[in-house]
């Protein structure tokens, strides 16, 4: 009987394997450089899309925070969560929205990333728009939703980082009415 058990728990174990992702740092490659061609060949090689780098970004964050959608784009196919987030809880919709990437930011709302997500520090897609004044963005956030009276821990919410911009048109977009699109 013990033999048995054990025979079918070593079955178990080398076929669990096959299910096990790989990882590779090309992928972080691609993603910086838009390399649809090469992230394709490692997911095709069963690379793990979510895995981390070093400094505990995803490929999906890197992809959006270096203008990469087609990368992105890939990546969310096979299956990248856009809610892991670097080692201070910053997501692949943070990074889009403070590099001002429309393209990105609607790729990755309509693949359900959670437009009110907060990182450690309690700031949002919309404050980083909103902070280096990515109107674009922070007109595409508004309509999906975002939040602009979500406060981040020092207590500072999309209005108060938009007044000290000093720019109306911040401000107007802001107290525009969400409509879905």
């Amino acid at each position: 009987m013990k033999a048995k058990l054990l025979a079918v728990l070593f079955a178990l174990i080398l076929g669990s394997t096959s299910f096990v992702q790989a990882q590779s740092p090309e992928l972080f490659l691609a993603a910086r450089s838009n390399d649809v061609k090469l992230a394709q060949s490692l997911i095709d090689r069963k690379i793990d899309v979510n895995q981390k780098d070093d400094r505990g970004y995803t490929a999906l964050i890197l992809a959006t925070y270096n203008q990469s959608p087609a990368v992105a784009e890939l990546l969310l196919k096979h299956g990248a969560s856009t809610e892991i987030g670097d080692s201070m809880g910053r997501t692949a919709l943070m990074g889009a929205s403070f590099q001002g990437d429309e393209k990105c930011v609607e790729l990755l709302l309509d693949n359900g990333a959670n437009v009110n997500a907060t990182d450690a520090n309690g700031a949002t897609s919309l404050m980083y728009a909103v902070q280096f004044g990515r109107k674009s963005v922070i007109k595409i956030l508004v309509a999906r939703k975002a939040d602009p009276t979500t406060k981040d821990k020092r207590g500072f919410d999309a209005f108060y980082l938009a007044q000290q911009q000093d720019d109306p048109e911040i401000l107007a977009l802001l107290r525009a009415p969400a409509t879905s699109d």
